[in-house]
């Protein structure tokens, strides 16, 4: 093979991989020259519904499995885009397990920041102050809205009626 011959193929190779590299950046939904393969990218919102979803992180669960789970849940485009952002921020070890409210109006880019910050709590949070006598607490129930007073100073006086074993003291 002559210089010229080698110095083509050589050429053509760099080519190649150069469009090669434009191609994978502009499928992450970046904005190369020669721009982005849809409107939106892979890291865009899957659809319009903002409607809320559960989405449970496991214990041990891996970034991988997460966004695998995520696309096969319709919230993410690509489970690759998710795992390059994720793995961009340095947080792939650090996705806590539990509870998480996300919907696919919101973008790759939302969700792995939803992910970071920790999981969300449901439901209602009571809090008893300390020195509460069980009236107190019947009567602050009441006022939330949870329940009757008389049930809970009931279920305070008689635990184990309801299936409830009281705690050691």
């Amino acid at each position: 093979m002559t210089a010229t011959a080698r110095a083509l193929a050589i050429l053509i190779g760099l080519v190649a991989c150069a469009a090669a590299g434009l191609l994978v950046y502009s499928a992450l939904g970046k904005q190369p020259l020669l721009g982005r393969f849809s409107q939106v990218g892979l890291d865009g919102p899957v659809g319009g519904s903002s409607e809320p979803q559960i989405f449970t992180i496991e214990p041990g669960q891996s970034a991988s499995s997460i966004g695998e789970e995520l696309q096969r849940r319709g919230l993410i485009r690509s489970s690759l885009a998710f795992r390059w952002q994720v793995e961009s921020r340095g947080i792939g070890s650090k996705l806590g397990a539990g509870d998480y409210q996300l919907s696919p109006s919101m973008s790759t880019d939302e969700i792995v920041s939803v992910l970071a910050k920790g999981a969300s709590r449901h439901g209602i949070i009571l809090t008893i102050p300390e020195g509460w006598r069980a009236e107190q607490l019947a009567m602050h129930v009441e006022e939330l809205h949870l329940g009757k007073a008389q049930d809970v100073v009931q279920l305070v006086r008689a635990p184990r009626e309801y299936g409830l074993s009281p705690p050691d003291p």
